[in-house]
């Protein structure tokens, strides 16, 4: 933050935000406001030459309307964006009876010409002047991909026009008098943009995340003006974080909130992937579950950390190792092959006379109910983790066979309560299960077996099993000692439980989007090839690799200074408004860029697109214009610079052409 003046210190140099620098306040006029219309009209005009509103639907659009259907139909479902773009197609489809594609792909391009039209008066705002923030705002819209992205609904361009708002009432925030009106007004904006950004995409809570670093950091350098009162100082903080920490997260919960309330019917394909907890919200009133499970029941067996985690098995062997029928994980639950019968390894103890409650630290016996066989652990290394402590998990033998310490399972309670102490129950009790024979704990990870498996998930037994992968709870059991003796929920205010439904729900989307959803997806663009992406183009290339190369000079500028600084020497102030204009311009949003690129490349699924890189590239860009803007500035040799390396680059496009 630099609107202030620099003063000298008794130990060091500090900008007083008391009294303002006249050298900042940059105001947009009347003209600025006409050059903005002029570039967002021009934007679609040369987008209308390519829209087709009939086109065939893209991946995105069609996820995007079959959520707004599950909405509209009350049904429950999940998905891989925040809920806030689906609620209001979705409301507004409602409303009107319908919506069509071609009406959504039109408020796409106007969005797109809005952001367009921001990003200039953005540029403007934070001081560029505006024969470069023109050439910035068109090398956006001559972008290939932003105008592709423009040309059917797509959830990157609203995200680029509420970044490019945000950055617009940030800089108008960072110049204006504290608590004035003005002040008051760019900080409500902000908190409004940053709110609905954080609820379209998850890149936008990565914004978010960026603004408070942003406001840390001012918090930060107003600390340090040694005139400035701690009441004053309390105050900062508490406007900066009510708005920008607080109204956000507020937002994006009641979002949530929202979508769940209006969630009240199953959907086959996506009831079976949340807990027993969360299916008694659209299920009001389903099957009642016993308070304790006994010897004897039919049973279905969750893996907690996976998405639906069914302990499954079919009559289809291992290809490899002992060859016997295989065990795994299946993400659905209408299927007879995820049954099993709970079984007293102590052949001395008859439970079919009368029920026995199974107590923790039993040991017990799990036999496939559809084709008899015990589950067991063998010293046969797993199908596809083919490690020295990992055990193959099969089942083996008929309905006679009795087991030995192989097919043996110790049940231990790790997490939960139970309102029978030392008795299993079902939901409740995380327990689990290490095999007597070779001592090993049964678990469970995100690796798939092959084709002949069927793409379903591993199950194997490890020696030195982490705990969270080998937790496993009762989903259901059908034995109940006496009527009435059911399992209850504790009773929760409204309030908290939709808590609590938001918490297991956003979990539930992260698992969804890389798991199932696009688990077999190959063909992205990884994100370490995003920067480095080349076009068919020379003018493209210009556009697309001159910003990335002025945060490379930034970053040698800031290694330069720290290289030369010496710590020893009397502390001196930057003085020249210019370069501390640029130098904590190109902070800010280098630190920017970096987060919106970073996050993808933590991905777990390679479904990734270059439109992705956009957030990173309009930062990018940003800092591209602060860059032109200083040279521009500080002198009229510079300016000369600027075109001579304009009218070259040009030169170069139409001789590669």
């Amino acid at each position: 933050m630099w609107p202030g003046v620099v003063k000298r210190g008794p130990f060091r140099p500090y900008i007083s935000y008391d009294v303002p620098d006249p050298s900042y306040g940059a105001k947009i006029e009347r003209v600025d406001v006409i050059y903005a219309v002029i570039l967002g009209i021009s934007f679609v005009l040369k987008q209308l030459a390519a829209f087709d509103s009939s086109a065939q639907q893209t991946p995105m659009e069609k996820d995007l309307m079959e959520s707004v259907n599950h909405f509209k139909e009350k049904n429950f479902f999940l998905m891989s964006f925040p809920p806030l773009v689906v609620e209001i197609i979705g409301l507004f489809a409602s409303t009107t009876g319908s919506v069509s594609i071609a009406l959504l792909r039109r408020a796409n391009l106007a969005i797109a010409a809005l952001t367009v039209s921001a990003f200039y008066l953005a540029l403007r705002k934070s001081d560029i002047v505006r024969v470069v923030a023109m050439v910035a705002a068109a090398g956006l819209s001559h972008l290939p991909l932003f105008a592709e992205e423009s040309l059917h609904l797509s959830l990157n361009v609203p995200q680029l026009a509420l970044l490019s708002c945000c950055l617009l009432s940030w800089n108008s925030f960072k110049r204006s008098q504290a608590f004035s009106r003005g002040w008051y007004w760019s900080l409500t904006m902000l908190s409004t943009f940053l709110a609905f950004a954080s609820s379209i995409k998850f890149v936008g809570v990565v914004t978010w995340s960026w603004f408070i670093i942003l406001i840390i950091k001012q918090l930060w350098e107003i600390v340090g003006d040694v005139n400035i009162s701690t009441c004053k100082i309390l105050r900062h903080t508490a406007w900066r974080f009510a708005a920008v920490v607080f109204v956000p997260f507020a937002f994006l919960v009641s979002t949530y909130f929202l979508l769940i309330s209006n969630s009240r019917g199953a959907s086959l394909d996506h009831s079976s992937l949340v807990s027993p907890y969360f299916k008694s919200w659209f299920l009001p009133q389903p099957m009642p579950q016993p308070d304790v499970v006994y010897y004897g029941s039919s049973i279905l067996i969750r893996h907690a950390q996976s998405l639906g985690g069914y302990l499954h098995s079919h009559n289809h062997t291992y290809e490899t190792g002992s060859q016997e029928q295989q065990v795994t994980l299946v993400d659905f639950s209408n299927n007879g092959d995820n049954e099993w019968i709970i079984e007293p390894s102590d052949q001395n103890l008859n439970a079919e006379k009368q029920l026995e409650p199974v107590k923790n630290g039993a040991v017990i016996r799990l036999r496939h109910k559809s084709t008899g066989k015990l589950l067991r652990s063998s010293s046969a290394k797993a199908p596809v983790s083919e490690q020295d402590y990992d055990h193959e998990v099969s089942c083996t033998g008929d309905n006679d066979y009795k087991g030995d310490s192989d097919e043996s399972w110790r049940l231990r309670f790790e997490r939960g309560k139970t309102p029978h102490d030392g008795l299993l129950c079902p939901f409740t009790i995380y327990f689990s299960l290490e095999n007597e024979g070779q001592s090993c704990k049964l678990l469970s990870h995100d690796q798939r077996l092959p084709d002949w498996g069927f793409g379903q998930q591993e199950v194997l037994c490890v020696d030195s099993a982490s705990k969270e992968r080998s937790l496993f709870f009762i989903d259901r059991s059908n034995l109940y000692k006496e009527r009435g003796a059911y399992l209850t929920y504790p009773k929760q205010s409204k309030l908290k439980r939709l808590w609590n439904l938001s918490r297991e729900y956003i979990k539930r989307q992260y698992k969804y989007d890389y798991y199932l959803k696009n688990k077999d997806v190959t063909e992205g663009v990884s994100a370490e090839n995003w920067i480095w992406n080349s076009f068919d183009s020379v003018t493209v290339n210009f556009i697309w690799f001159i910003p990335l190369g002025c945060v490379a000079m930034y970053v040698m500028t800031e290694i330069t200074r720290w290289i030369t600084w010496n710590p020893w020497a009397a502390a001196t102030p930057e003085l020249e408004s210019e370069k501390r204009c640029y130098l904590d311009s190109c902070l800010e949003l280098s630190i920017g860029w970096f987060m919106h690129y970073q996050i993808f490349t933590w991905s777990k699924h390679q479904n990734l697109t270059l439109a992705q890189y956009l957030p990173s590239y309009l930062l990018s860009l940003l800092v591209a214009a602060h860059t032109a803007n200083y040279v521009w500035r500080h002198s009229k040799l510079g300016r000369l610079a600027l075109v001579l390396f304009a009218l070259s680059a040009g030169a170069l496009t139409l001789q590669w052409a």
